[in-house]
């Protein structure tokens, strides 16, 4: 998937490295995808990484609640419902 990538190593006291990626989804969606290893590490780690986030499967978006073009009727009973009051029955 094409996408964009940047490889930040940080100056100073840093103990990791990252690869941040992120890329469109055909249907409009972005994903992005992070990943760290502690610094001099990286080499051997890199390879497995980008394995890993290849493997990644990003499925459909869930569906969404659609509401019910059938009316019905409710019956003006069911409206009204008995409620407790300091533990006894009205």
């Amino acid at each position: 998937m094409a996408g964009y990538s940047i490889l930040l190593k940080e100056k100073g006291q840093s103990i990791h490295e990252y690869d941040l990626r992120l890329a469109e989804l055909p249907d409009g969606r972005l994903i992005f995808v992070g990943a760290q290893a502690l610094f001099g590490y990286w080499d051997q780690a890199q390879p497995v990484l980008d394995k890993i986030i290849a493997s990644i499967v990003v499925g459909p978006p869930p569906p969404t609640a659609t509401p019910t073009t059938t009316p019905t009727a409710t019956p003006l009973t069911s409206l009204t419902t008995p409620t407790l009051v300091f533990g006894k029955k009205p």
